[in-house]
Formats: C-alpha cells, sequence, structure tokens
C-alpha cells in the first residue's frame, strides 16, 4: 500500500512538473509548447500581449517562434499590463479588456471578454495546420487556421474584391493582387472583433475549400444526355442563331492569358463570335451552391429561365461575380450560358462549390500557400470603431490626405498632349464644373522608352511650365501616374540591371508587352530598399522636381504581364530580395 501510495504521489509530482515546464513566460506573452500530433503540426504556440484590446498568436512548427519583421505591422508600444494563470490544463493570457485561452496539449485558442464572455475560437481539433511545402528549393509550410463562430456571426473587410459581396460568410475571398482586386487581411465583424492575418502569400479567407470545375456537378445536355453539356459556336454574335457547329463540353475553363488560344476550337472566330452553352444540372447534395464566374466581355447565365447574371467586361480588366443556386438533391435545373468574348483574347471560367457540412457551416479559415509560421493578430472592442482603431496601431496612422484631395479628380485613359491637359483644365473653368484634380496617365514618354521617366518632348514640350499653369491660373493639382517597368536597352534598365535590381524571367522569356510591335520588359524588385532608393531618386529627378502633386503608383500588381495565373507571377517575380516569391507574392505594391 505505501509503495502504491509513493508511486501515486511520484506520478502526481511528475505530471505537475511536466505541466508547469509545458509553457514559459515570457516578458511580453507566453509560449507554450505542444506534441505536434495533437496540434497541426505546432511545436510551440506563443501569445502575446500587443496592447489592452490586441493579443497576438504565433504558431511555429520548431520549438521556438521566429521573431521576424513584418511588413505590415509597425513596431509596437511597450508597457501593456498583462498576467498569465493556468488552470486545468490552459493558459490564459490576461489583458485588462480581453482573454486568450490555450490548450496546453493542441494550442487551440479562443477568446473571451473579461467576463469570461465567450467572443471565438479556433477549431478545438484540426483546426490548425502546418504543412511541410518547398518554393524555389526552400522548406516553408502551407499555413492554414480555422475558427468557429456563431450563426449570428458576419464579417466583412478582406480589401477590395469583385464578386458584389458584402457579408462574407459562408463565402470564399482569394488574395491574389491584380488590377482590380486589392488583398487587405484584415477581417472584421459584428460582433466587434478583427483578426489581421500577418501574411503575403496567395491566400483564401472564408470557405476555403476548393471551387471545383463544372464537370463534378451532373451535366446534361440539351437533349437530356448525361456528362455534358451542348456548345452552340456561332461566328457572328449578331446572330447566334446562326451556329457555326456544336460540340459536347463539360468544363468552360479560360482564366488565363493564352488560354483561349490554345483551347477554344480553331474553327471559332472569337472577336466576331459568341458561344451558348445549354442543357441542365443537377446535384445529390442540398442547399446553396455557388456559380463562380470569371470573365471578360458578356457573360450571361440563366436558371430555369431567370437570368441570374448579366455583366460585361473589357478583356485587358476581367472581372469575377458569384450566384447563389439553391438546389434540392437530385432535381435538375435547365441552365444557359451565353458568352460574348471581347476580341481575340479574353476569359471565361465557370466553377462551383457545393455547401458546406453543417459542422463547418458557421467556421471560416485563413488559407495561405507559404509561410514559416501561423501569425495573426486578434483585436476586440466595444464597437467597430475600436476595432479600427486597433487595426489603426498595427498598421500605422493614415495621414488625412489634403482638401484638394476630397474634391472632384478628372481622369481618363489618357491625355496624350500637354495641349490637351491645359484645354480641358480650361473648359471645366469655363463651364464652372468644380475640380480639384487632373491626372495624367501612362504613355507619356517616347513609344520605345518606357521606364526612362523622361516626357516625350514632341508632346510635352514643357511639363514644369504646364505644372506652374495648372496651379496659377486654373488652381488645380495634378497627379502623374508611375510604372515600377522599363523597357530592355532603356539607360535606366541598363543602370537597374548592372547592380541587380531587376526581376529577370521576362527578359528571359522575351515576352513583350502590347505596345505597337511590342518591347520586352520587366519591373524592378521593390523588396530590395536598395533598388527603392535607386526608384524614387529616379522618380524625384526626372518627375518630382517639375512640381507634380501626387503619385499614381500604377501596375503594383505587379503587373508584369496582365491576366497570368499565380504560377506564372511568382516565376516572373523570382527571387525577391526578403525570399521566394510564394511568399511575397501580394506584398509588392506595400513595398
Amino acid at each position: 500500500m505505501k509503495q502504491l501510495l509513493f508511486a501515486t504521489l511520484f506520478c502526481n509530482f511528475f505530471l505537475s512538473i511536466h505541466a508547469q515546464s509545458a509553457y514559459q513566460k515570457l516578458d511580453d506573452g507566453v509560449i507554450i509548447h505542444l506534441e505536434k500530433s495533437l496540434s497541426g503540426n505546432a511545436g510551440s504556440i506563443k501569445l502575446t500581449a500587443v496592447g489592452d484590446h490586441i493579443v497576438r498568436i504565433t504558431a511555429s512548427p520548431e520549438n521556438n517562434i521566429e521573431q521576424r519583421e513584418s511588413l505590415i505591422v509597425v513596431p509596437q508600444p511597450t508597457g501593456t499590463k498583462w498576467s498569465v494563470t493556468e488552470n486545468e490544463g490552459k493558459v490564459t493570457l490576461n489583458t485588462s479588456y480581453l482573454k486568450a485561452v490555450a490548450d496546453i496539449k493542441t494550442g487551440a485558442v479562443y477568446f473571451t471578454d473579461i467576463n469570461d464572455m465567450p467572443i471565438i475560437a479556433e477549431r478545438k481539433l484540426a483546426g490548425r495546420k502546418l504543412e511541410p511545402v518547398v518554393f524555389e528549393g526552400k522548406s516553408l509550410y502551407h499555413i492554414k487556421q480555422t475558427f468557429e463562430t456563431d450563426d449570428d456571426d458576419a464579417y466583412y473587410g478582406l480589401g477590395q474584391h469583385q464578386e458584389d459581396a458584402w457579408n462574407y460568410k459562408g463565402r470564399q475571398v482569394v488574395f491574389f493582387q491584380n488590377n482590380t482586386q486589392v488583398a487587405v487581411p484584415f477581417l472584421v465583424s459584428v460582433k466587434n472583433y478583427g483578426i489581421l492575418w500577418d501574411n503575403y502569400s496567395y491566400s483564401k479567407v472564408g470557405d476555403t475549400r476548393p471551387f471545383q470545375p463544372l464537370s463534378r456537378l451532373q451535366l446534361f445536355d440539351k437533349n437530356g444526355n448525361e456528362g455534358w453539356l451542348t456548345a452552340d459556336y456561332a461566328n457572328d454574335r449578331n446572330k447566334p442563331v446562326d451556329v457555326v457547329f456544336t460540340k459536347a463540353e463539360s468544363e468552360i475553363s479560360y482564366p488565363y492569358l493564352n488560354d483561349t488560344k490554345q483551347k477554344l476550337p480553331k474553327e471559332f472566330a472569337i472577336d466576331k463570335g459568341s458561344v451558348t452553352w445549354s442543357g441542365s444540372i443537377a446535384s445529390d447534395v442540398a442547399g446553396t451552391h455557388q456559380l463562380k464566374i470569371y470573365y471578360a466581355g458578356y457573360a450571361k447565365v440563366w436558371v430555369d429561365g431567370t437570368l441570374l447574371f448579366d455583366k460585361w467586361r473589357q478583356a485587358w480588366n476581367p472581372g469575377t461575380g458569384t450566384v447563389q443556386l439553391p438546389m434540392q438533391a437530385g432535381k435538375k435545373y435547365n441552365i444557359k450560358i451565353e458568352w460574348i468574348p471581347d476580341g481575340a483574347e479574353s476569359y471565361l471560367d465557370i466553377s462551383y462549390l457545393q455547401p458546406a457540412p453543417a459542422a463547418d457551416a458557421n467556421t471560416f479559415s485563413f488559407d495561405s500557400e507559404a509561410g514559416m509560421q501561423i501569425d495573426y493578430y486578434f483585436v476586440h472592442g466595444k464597437n467597430i470603431d475600436s476595432v479600427i482603431s486597433g487595426y489603426r496601431q498595427l498598421t500605422g496612422k493614415a495621414v488625412i490626405m489634403p482638401k484638394w484631395a476630397m474634391g472632384f479628380w478628372q481622369s481618363r485613359e489618357r491625355y496624350k498632349t500637354q495641349a490637351e491637359i491645359l484645354e480641358t483644365a480650361a473648359e471645366f473653368r469655363k463651364r464652372k464644373i468644380p475640380i480639384d484634380n487632373i491626372v495624367l496617365d501612362w504613355s507619356y514618354w517616347k513609344q520605345d522608352q518606357w521606364g526612362s521617366q523622361e516626357f516625350d518632348e514632341t508632346r510635352f514640350p514643357d511639363p514644369a511650365g504646364m505644372i506652374k499653369k495648372l496651379h496659377q491660373d486654373y488652381k488645380l493639382q495634378i497627379m502623374i501616374s508611375v510604372w515600377p517597368k522599363f523597357y530592355e536597352g532603356v539607360k535606366e534598365y541598363n543602370d537597374f540591371n548592372a547592380k541587380g535590381w531587376l526581376y529577370k524571367r521576362n527578359i528571359a522569356d522575351r515576352q513583350k508587352d502590347w505596345i505597337a510591335q511590342g518591347y520586352t520588359s520587366t519591373f524592378y524588385d521593390a523588396f530590395n530598399k536598395d533598388a527603392r532608393e535607386g526608384f524614387w531618386k529616379l522618380i524625384h529627378d526626372k518627375i518630382f522636381t517639375k512640381g507634380f502633386d501626387a503619385w499614381w503608383m500604377d501596375a503594383s500588381e505587379p503587373d508584369i504581364l496582365s491576366n497570368v495565373s499565380p504560377e506564372k507571377r511568382k516565376l516572373q517575380m523570382q527571387p525577391t530580395a526578403l525570399g521566394t516569391a510564394a511568399e511575397y507574392l501580394n506584398a509588392y505594391p506595400l513595398q
């Protein structure tokens, strides 16, 4: 009996020591060492008190947390009062306003207010993923964090996107910086919390399951045959009933540059014709399905005779939309899809996502393809203003724009001469139409001198004089478009190239742009501090000194080649001065 009692006491003592050693209090928070098999491959997780309303959560596959420099978050003030408590296998980081509670075994975190009222939680099991991947020979991790919320939650933010969605609950947002797609990884909720996801790679937020090709649905052609839709091709878009040929097709997938050239039938006159897909669709899953439509030109979708999608975009600037389609299990729905391309290089891609499983209905995830660790900031406040205040604290104060920038801006594609700008300004004043700013868009340089930042003197003989007249005679400011692009062979290209400041893949590919006969070009590496300073000196000396009032930092996707896939963009950007293009894909405009 004594031996049994001794063994029990020893075991309890050992477990107590083990539990105590599982976490460590630091100067700014607490780190917990985890069993990887229980924690989504996380070896450690750190809870950091950033402010009374802000807690940072970092999870790493290693036993320690790397203190990396953020491109999003500015240095934070110290001095926040906080404490750590441990109870029943959980470690709690307490501030005066907020609690972050972590499970010692799994590392799953949930958040409450100071009175222990729940706000939101990481999913307890399988909510975190750190999956090894390799990009450009570097070992990285595909990272994912899933959160569980309530039926009445709704969340917003996440940048500027094109899907006509306001509340993103149950939806998917893609972070891939593009002409009209702006990735801002900050989510805000009606429950007065926000999450800032500190990652710059290709990412998805919300329901992050991959959209599927149409072929994954049950498809029937217009005669009822199963397995495909009927595709009718007309070579005169004004006479879509004059069908030139018909094909059985089960996928509509032309999302990126050159897809239509490679995939569309050669007999189809894309610059003159139209395509209509018709038949019916069905699914064995009941609920709201999402049809995602990526398009350029005219795209229309009818279901059971009702027009649900009707949009147009120019080919150089494709758009995205999503149709919410409630479906009963096993029921057929008539569908018709009509596409009138916008010229020889156009886009159409239609995919779908079936309803999420019931267990996932009140979840959302941040899912990024490349990173070294999970890193996010949780912000809580009494209202949305205080949540935005937390974002402002984390990312830095935005200076209020000058009064003139709050007024009317006049811009077009494009004023081709100095005379056009001055004549336009004079006409606005003559007609007494209020105007505060006029914009000089691209191509003010000589045709073959992109990147020189030199004005074509035949069209802009006196830029400084033009600006002086706008300022003095018309009381106008002027903004100028500046691209980080350089034509091969111009002096400035040679200067940047000699210093190793340029991305070289587009040059190696001999990829030409769309100007006249086409010119080979590339962009500078904005992640290189010296290159940034060199670019600033270039535009300062050549442009700013003439008196321009504002910059339009154009093509900062970077738009090395328009409408390419994320994989192609990464090839064009690699390597960056900071690391792999996969890690820094969306951060170029920040730099």
